[in-house]
């Protein structure tokens, strides 16, 4: 949403690269706030994939001031998307500028091994995918273009991505997902000055690694952790988003 009173909302992909995640969440917010997200290179055709996290982030850093020159920035991240929008509020921090919201939806803290970073072909994170989705095993069809056909239709019912979107789009997000994990484990974290706004989804798989989920030796300014009823894969579904979009509404700036 380009329109709107407020200062605007700037949110960062997934591990996927897609956007349009943000679609529910954005209305949810309302007509006053604007809502950009940033998707990443690679998933149109002829796109080079970012080589690593740190061109990534000054790449979209570049993107924000095109829309907004100067601080306070509101920065949010899905997933993968709180790491890279953590890196963005280091850097616009060490160039001068304020921070004035870094808010992640279940975001780990910890980076990816060595060994769990070495990229999977695209059959097994296409399967990895499903299953993280809430599908079982036997309900996976036989087949990749099945498979990219069922993924689609999964991600145009939840409201994820528009209908319109071509099946090889969705090939080209799912290889954006099996390079994720090397992206993440080269990344050496900084630290910023903003408090870390950590939306946890608390339905499913919790880990025990208390670390897991802690971003304050990450933040000069602690952490703030706000419980969502969803898994992590739902967190952007629809009545995930309402809520998320009702605890954040206390943090934004008007």
């Amino acid at each position: 949403r380009t329109t709107g009173a407020n200062p605007a909302l700037f949110c960062v992909h997934p591990a996927g690269g897609f956007a349009t995640v943000y679609s529910n969440l954005a209305d949810c917010l309302g007509d006053q706030q604007p809502v950009w997200a940033l998707q990443a290179r690679g998933l149109e055709p002829d796109e080079e994939l970012f080589v690593n996290l740190s061109e990534m982030v000054q790449a979209y850093i570049a993107a924000i001031r095109s829309i907004q020159p100067a601080g306070p920035y509101q920065l949010l991240g899905w997933s993968m998307g709180g790491t890279i929008a953590h890196e963005i509020a280091v850097r616009l921090e060490a160039e001068g500028e304020e921070v004035a919201l870094l808010a992640m939806l279940d975001t780990s803290a910890l980076a990816p091994s060595l060994e769990e970073a070495t990229p999977l072909d695209l059959e097994t994170t296409l399967k990895d995918l499903l299953r993280e989705q809430g599908i079982s095993e036997d309900d996976i069809p036989e087949g990749r273009e099945e498979q990219l056909l069922f993924l689609r239709e999964l991600m145009i019912d939840r409201g994820l991505i528009p209908a319109s979107v071509p099946i090889d789009w969705v090939e080209r997000v799912v290889t954006q997902m099996a390079l994720a994990p090397r992206l993440l484990s080269e990344h050496e974290k900084g630290r910023c000055n903003t408090p870390v706004l950590m939306f946890r989804a608390s339905l499913g798989d919790i880990s025990e690694n208390p670390e897991a989920y802690n971003w304050q030796p990450y933040s000069g300014a602690g952490q703030v952790d706000i419980p969502i009823a969803a898994r992590h894969t739902a967190m952007l579904n629809q009545e995930p988003s309402a809520e998320i979009a009702r605890r954040l509404a206390a943090y934004l700036l008007d």
